[in-house]
């Protein structure tokens, strides 16, 4: 396999449904979250190959990887897109299969419709709903059939191996080399900063707050910002138990860890006093717009 200039590579892990995890060539790194570096070169290459647009290559893609990540749903989703995509790319004139029925209890809408991200990438590739039944228009391009394709193909190859946790996620999430953690209520990859600090690269992606309960004993429950806003938007309304992060022990109490900003404290775990400072006292201009965010409050 040729290693891509970003370092990375793509595997695909048998114990979970085939979702894709990423291994670095130099460091040993693995991570479930698609690196930006590799993704930004891989949207490159799959433009010029197939012959579209960037953006085109995205609209496919984001749904692709949405499916890919749901292990439940996408081994068996995997099997009929794969022969429909490989109808269409081999047979692009072939009218029979330009059309998918789409009624309720029908296999396609059991096995792809319902799946998270299946009609969004239905219609990135092309195909339009109507009449019970999705259609690729006869003057509609094949190539992004062609695109899904290769990638759902390419995501046969199975592998045993997994990515290697280091303990601070909890959730199965696949920190790797950068220290992420994943959101035990949507499952998000929670991004410590750690990668954009290091590497100085633009496009990687910049640190989150995490809130780690204080009660739990290991895994650790972590929440995501979005998780924790609904929490205590639930909390606020007196709604307890109706399921994801509104689910957890309203008598728990969490605290708000800093998302990673200065060197020297990379790698330091707890200590964390709060949303507005890491373990060495910092100040965080991020740490002050997610408090104006909450309070509304315009100036410090």
């Amino acid at each position: 396999m040729e290693m891509p200039a970003s370092g990375w590579a793509e595997f695909f892990s048998g114990g979970h449904g085939g979702r894709p995890y990423f291994v670095h060539a130099e460091t040993g790194a693995t991570q479930w979250a698609e690196p930006s570096s590799y993704r930004l070169e891989q949207e490159a290459i799959d433009a010029a190959v197939f012959g579209v647009d960037i953006e085109l290559v995205r609209g496919v893609m984001a749904p692709l990887r949405t499916m890919q990540g749901d292990a439940a749903h996408w081994p068996d989703a995997r099997a009929l897109l794969l022969r429909v995509t490989g109808n269409v790319a081999s047979q692009p004139h072939a009218e029979k299969f330009r059309s998918l029925k789409t009624t309720p209890g029908g296999k396609f809408a059991a096995t792809v419709c319902s799946s998270p991200g299946g009609c969004e990438l239905m219609r990135a590739m092309g195909f339009v709903e109507s009449s019970g039944a999705l259609t690729l228009p006869p003057d509609a391009p094949t190539d992004p059939c062609r695109l899904a394709h290769c990638h759902i193909e390419r995501s046969t190859k199975v592998t045993g191996d997994d990515v290697k946790d280091d303990g601070g996620s909890g959730g199965g999430g696949g920190s790797g080399r950068w220290s992420n953690h994943a959101c035990s209520a949507c499952a998000c990859v929670i991004n410590s900063g750690q990668e954009r600090l290091w590497t100085g690269r633009w496009d990687a992606p910049r640190g989150e707050f995490r809130y780690q309960c204080t009660q739990c004993a290991a895994p650790k429950y972590t929440l995501c910002e979005g998780c924790w806003d609904q929490l205590q938007h639930a909390r606020e309304g007196g709604v307890t138990g109706s399921g994801g992060a509104a689910a957890h022990n309203p008598a728990h109490t969490f605290e708000h860890v800093h998302p990673v900003s200065a060197r020297h404290n990379t790698g330091a775990g707890g200590g964390h006093s709060g949303p507005w400072s890491n373990s060495g006292g910092a100040p965080s201009g991020r740490a002050m717009e997610r408090l104006r965010e909450r309070t509304g409050i315009g100036r410090l």
